[in-house]
């Protein structure tokens, strides 16, 4: 059973990476277009373009690795200071403080405003 939920977590990941990737690409656009008829002219400015896209299509993987980086770290020091991991329900994963408890643990019949 451990083994389809690390497949399924996995499944959710990879696509949530293809999205970001596709985001990225597309808002890469705007920014590279700007840059290249600034340059150039005509197909030179495509052309230009095109290559200021991939460059910076190029530094998504160091993105990437650098977020995972932070993110693993600020991970370890809010477990660290007694903060609880719990997945939220939009499947978002957040840390609870010490003390505090776990969504879906309080009064049932609590209305809130």
């Amino acid at each position: 059973m451990a083994a389809d939920d690390f497949q399924a977590a996995r499944q959710t990941v990879m696509s949530a990476i293809r999205k970001l990737i596709l985001l990225t690409g597309v808002a890469a656009v705007p920014l590279a277009l700007p840059l290249g008829f600034a340059i150039g002219e005509g197909t030179t400015a495509v052309v230009l373009a095109g290559v200021v896209w991939a460059a910076l299509m190029a530094l998504i993987p160091i993105g990437f690795t650098v977020n995972r980086h932070y993110e693993a770290k600020y991970a370890a020091l809010l477990r660290a200071a007694g903060f609880t991991l719990v997945t939220d329900q939009d499947g978002r994963l957040r840390y609870v403080p010490p003390g505090e408890p776990l969504p879906g643990h309080g009064n049932p019949f609590v209305v809130e405003t």
